[in-house]
């Protein structure tokens, strides 16, 4: 598809300077290639551009563990675990699935484990990992892939939803959010971990976030509320909006959302 640019200005400072990062691998995790210093010089770009992008810091320290079933965070004895089952030398693999974890952590996640909108989380977890891997095109943190084969990577990412996202829904690849999602809202409510579905939200987010990376400010915010209180998705977003005001925070992310969402 290669739709994606090779570089926007609006990334330039969050890819600059270093954040003190308050991560370790577990000891004894054997990733099947890399040494414990070298998959935490594989994360800590991951880690540094999304707390800065937050502007938040996580609440407890994170641990990176092998985890072969499956990405995962729990929270453990105040300690954020994130499992990961990238293996050997796939550094890009590493990078997404790791992003995705931090988003999480980085959503809240703890405050709202279950609840009807988790789908939306995970959405902006899926946005989380695309976000990375286009600015890694941008920086190239390992020296190893070119920008090109970043931008591959995401066109990958890409077509692969597109292709289960018709497959399974008959949704094509030029429907727009909005068309789709009062069909699947329910299905979506019911299980949250519709990847297709979430990654198409994700993909048509992407372009603003990347434009303006300002927005993931006010995404530190999600899950700051008693979601259980919210009876429509419409009402959460207006739960994340006074949220934003009472905090300060400009809304246009918010905003954004329900209008890539509902159209409005």
């Amino acid at each position: 598809m290669n739709r994606f640019r090779a570089c926007v200005p609006g990334l330039t400072a969050l890819l600059a300077g270093t954040v003190t990062a308050d991560f370790s691998i577990e000891a004894g995790s054997n990733f099947n290639g890399p040494t414990h210093a070298r998959v935490h010089e594989i994360l800590e770009p991951v880690h540094d551009l999304l707390i800065r992008s937050f502007g938040s810091t996580p609440r407890h320290p994170i641990q990176v563990y092998v985890r072969p079933q499956g990405p995962k965070v729990d929270l453990v004895r105040n300690v954020q675990r994130i499992g990961l089952s990238a293996q050997q030398h796939f550094y890009m693999q590493y990078a997404y699935q790791f992003a995705h974890e931090m988003g999480h952590v980085l959503t809240n996640w703890q405050d709202s484990d279950e609840y009807r909108f988790k789908w939306f989380e995970e959405a902006l977890c899926e946005l989380a990992s695309l976000y990375i891997i286009h600015s890694f095109a941008q920086s190239r943190p390992y020296g190893v892939f070119s920008n090109e084969q970043w931008l591959d990577y995401l066109n990958t990412v890409e077509s692969n939803q597109v292709d289960a996202r018709w497959r399974i829904h008959r949704i094509d690849s030029t429907t727009r959010t909005r068309s789709w999602f009062p069909r699947f809202q329910r299905a979506m409510e019911r299980n949250s971990l519709i990847r297709e579905l979430n990654g198409a939200i994700a993909f048509e987010l992407l372009p603003y976030f990347v434009e303006r990376p300002e927005l993931w400010e006010a995404v530190a915010y999600v899950n700051r509320w008693d979601t259980s209180r919210d009876r429509s998705f419409n009402d959460y977003l207006s739960s994340w909006t006074v949220t934003l005001v009472q905090n300060g925070e400009n809304v246009d992310a918010a905003r954004l959302v329900g209008t890539v969402i509902y159209g409005r």
